[in-house]
């Protein structure tokens, strides 16, 4: 039996913290292939490993509510324990993964969107002070690309187009403002 390979479910737990549902699928699946066969032929082996990777996912969790994470895991536990079959087992585990990465999404979005809201407070206030988007990114807690896209699904716009917007300027106004070279590059 070869070496278990943890950098899967850390990636797994990463997944749902970026609430990327692909990713997240894709390192599930792989975690429940290599339980299914390296460790056990027996179904009841196999049920024993499913709650650890499940704490995993809860660890991937974390920015959604603890006492919402806490609950939804007991009831997941409660579920699991009825569960008499390998489809069965993995069809469940998929449903929980599923619940996390929507418990991240709705906390990561209201989390962005208030920042936001305070950062576009912040700009008003101080034009000719403006950030670089990848700074408001990092104060933020987000990668850049996450930070973008949480932004341009918040506002339907891209950060350009906002800024244009919530300042009631034409589009060759953002041009002629006083902001770093590397505010253009990375604004889209």
């Amino acid at each position: 039996m070869p070496n278990y390979p943890w950098r899967i479910p850390n990636q797994l737990a990463a997944g749902i913290e970026q609430a990327d549902r692909p990713m997240t699928y894709s390192k599930l699946a792989q975690v429940l292939d290599i339980i299914e066969q390296e460790r056990s032929p027996r179904f009841d082996i196999r049920h024993l490993h499913c709650p650890s990777v499940a704490q995993v996912c809860l660890l991937g969790a974390n920015a959604a509510s603890a006492e919402v994470l806490v609950e939804q895991f007991c009831r997941f536990l409660e579920e699991l324990a009825e569960v008499r079959s390998w489809p069965c087992l993995r069809q469940a585990m998929h449903a929980y993964v599923d619940q996390l990465v929507d418990l991240v999404r709705v906390d990561q979005r209201t989390r962005v969107e208030c920042f936001v809201q305070r950062m576009l407070g912040h700009m008003k206030e101080s034009l000719h002070n403006l950030k670089r988007l990848a700074l408001y990114a990092e104060l933020s807690h987000l990668s850049a690309g996450c930070f973008l896209r949480r932004f341009q699904e918040i506002f339907g716009l891209n950060y350009r187009q906002r800024l244009c917007q919530s300042f009631c300027w034409p589009e060759q106004q953002y041009d002629r403002l006083p902001v770093p070279p590397r505010l253009h590059a990375t604004s889209g």
